[in-house]
């Protein structure tokens, strides 16, 4: 189906413009672009070698060997038996044929009746070699998965090799970032508010200033703040930043100065466009003269701090009751709010929203009914966290709050504790040790090289159902695998003994020519058991009405909070694993309207 494309979105090379005209920019050229990587992956998927196979080298590295002892044996066993036949025909030929047997035959006669010929003990020889097939053995896998890696890819799934795919369906943990995967990484400013007079600091040198500090960022919260700044301001601000340093997970600071207000389209773009979102609260820091003569005595050089409670007590700057009021409000509501202090002085409060994809709660829904528990992880509070969890249908036990970069591989590893298989979902670079810590790492396609690189799984659509897809290919993949394997050792374990003559005594026996014909059969029947994955469509979630409603929200407000915090260095609380506290979960579980009965 065709996909809608606006400005500043990403264009793969190779597809087709259905209508209208497009100016592009090229980003990657030759082996770097999207289309060359993915045909890269697809062929060194489609030659790796799933763990399964491995079982397989070594059963049919002993395969050959045993066949030729079998028919080296079904040969032996044939002609010691024809031998002594022959040697009684013998000794019934030097009687001259005058003996006789109870049936009233000459000896000779019942000897040529009963002998077998030299050319059937061949015969029985060569079928043992010719029906034995190691071959479906050794396609049993790589066909498997050279269809379900291919079948991935056209559906936007893009499967690094044999591992990957087979390790999926083990899956019983997935983890799931939240900015830039359940919800779109596209924040947008929605409210400001400023906590000192325009006197002491103007609404369009407050704007600059934290446009141009944030203007050296590369978070997604720091983008959506130099966007709002740029808007409000009618266009870029011009100063120096100099000194930036980012805290991943904190915030950042820096020094800006040298600040040029001189347009008169800024000023009247921010007088048009504050009264949306842009509000002064000056009542709530009371500024000493000190403080006023500090920011005004510093007009050209302002040291800016832009982050989080964290790094803002870690900064000695202190939160006013009222102002944490205020933060509170907005986190209940699922956004991410950040402070502002300039030369030590907190000047604003900023709310960002970050809108939750539309497929990410029937997503959720559909790994539970798989039977998957599914889990969360940010580096939000865990009023932002909880809010978040309750639009997508996640059990706020499963929500990991306040979690730095650098602890998220350590939370990955506390959730593969009694080896249970985890799957991490991300798409930023904080993202990659977690993705390479999982089980399977699956990286969103319009994120960041570093998380593609570092995932097993990459999504190219940017569309969270597919994770669903990958999982149910995963498993259908297995499936299939495993049938080839049992028509493999079927085959062999029935053939075997018809070809080596066991069951001639009840007359069934075959011929050389018919053991090439079902040994060529075998394999070319797991080929065709592995192109029915084909077959197979993938299909959105589909939500139902009552997974549509609001009764998640409404019922889980109810509970006490047991989302976990993950603060800095202290963080030492361990996962509960699967098997650990049924009864509680299996209780508290019970209050919610979506819960599946397959959980």
């Amino acid at each position: 189906m065709p996909v809608s494309k606006k400005v500043d979105d990403h264009v793969i090379g190779g597809t087709l413009n259905k209508n209208g005209a497009l100016i592009m920019e090229a980003t990657h050229v030759s082996g770097d672009t999207m289309l060359s990587q993915i045909v890269t992956l697809i062929e060194e998927a489609q030659t790796s070698k799933a763990p399964i196979q491995r079982i397989a080298d070594r059963i049919a590295g002993l395969f050959v060997p045993l066949i030729l002892i079998l028919s080296f044996l079904t040969f032996s066993g044939w002609f010691i038996f024809s031998e002594v036949c022959i040697q009684t025909a013998h000794s019934c030929k030097s009687s001259g044929g005058n003996t006789t047997i109870s049936n009233g035959t000459s000896n000779g006669e019942s000897c040529s009746s009963d002998c077998m010929h030299i050319d059937s003990v061949f015969q029985y020889a060569i079928s043992v070699l010719v029906i034995a097939c190691p071959c479906a053995l050794g396609l049993a896998t790589p066909t498997a998965v050279m269809v379900g890696t291919g079948i991935g890819a056209s559906r936007g799934v893009l499967i690094k090799g044999g591992e990957p795919l087979e390790n999926a369906h083990r899956i019983k943990v997935m983890v799931f970032d939240k900015t830039g995967t359940l919800t779109y990484g596209q924040p947008e400013v929605v409210r400001v508010i400023l906590l000192l007079k325009e006197k002491v600091f103007t609404s369009r040198l407050f704007m600059a200033v934290l446009g141009l500090a944030e203007g050296r960022s590369e978070h997604p919260l720091g983008e959506a703040i130099t966007r709002f700044a740029s808007r409000e301001l009618g266009g870029d601000p011009v100063g120096d930043v100099t000194e930036f340093e980012a805290e991943p997970g904190l915030g950042m600071r820096c020094s800006v100065k040298d600040i040029e207000l001189n347009s008169s389209k800024q000023q009247i773009a921010l007088y048009q466009n504050k009264t949306s979102v842009i509000t002064r609260r000056a009542e709530i820091i009371e500024s000493d003269r000190n403080n006023v003569s500090s920011l005004l005595s510093l007009a050209t050089e302002y040291k800016v701090l832009v982050g989080n409670r964290m790094w803002m007590a870690r900064n000695g700057i202190n939160i006013p009751e009222d102002v944490e009021k205020d933060i509170v409000s907005h986190e209940q509501q699922g956004q991410t709010v950040v402070l502002a202090a300039i030369n030590s002085i907190l000047c604003g409060v900023l709310a960002i929203a970050d809108q939750v994809k539309p497929e990410a709660r029937g997503t959720v829904a559909a790994l539970r009914r798989m039977g998957l528990r599914v889990a969360m992880l940010t580096g939000d509070n865990w009023r932002t966290a909880e809010a978040i969890a309750q639009q997508v249908g996640i059990y706020p036990e499963d929500v990991n709050a306040e979690v730095l970069p650098s602890h998220k591989k350590t939370l990955i590893e506390s959730y593969q504790q009694g080896k249970t298989k985890v799957a991490m979902v991300g798409d930023g670079i904080n993202d990659s040790p977690a993705l390479a810590q999982a089980d399977v790492g699956i990286a969103i396609g319009t994120g960041t090289d570093v998380a593609v690189e570092a995932a097993d799984i990459v999504l190219v659509k940017n569309d969270l159902t597919d994770v669903v897809a990958a999982i149910d290919l995963s498993r259908k993949t297995v499936r299939k695998i495993r049938m080839n394997f049992v028509w493999a050792v079927l085959y062999n374990a029935i053939g075997l003994p018809i070809a080596a003559g066991v069951f001639s005594p009840l007359g069934v026996s075959i011929q050389p020519w018919m053991a090439a014909a079902a040994m060529a059969l075998s394999s070319v029947t797991v080929v065709c058991n592995s192109l029915l994955l084909r077959c197979v469509c993938y299909r959105k979630p589909q939500l139902s009405e009552r997974e549509r409603g609001s009764s998640y929200l409404q019922q889980s407000s109810e509970r006490g909070s047991k989302t976990r915090l993950h603060s800095g260095a202290k963080n030492e609380e361990k996962v509960p694993l699967l098997s650990e506290g049924k009864e509680n979960r299996a209780s508290s579980w019970s209050d919610y309207g979506t819960r599946s009965s397959n959980v």
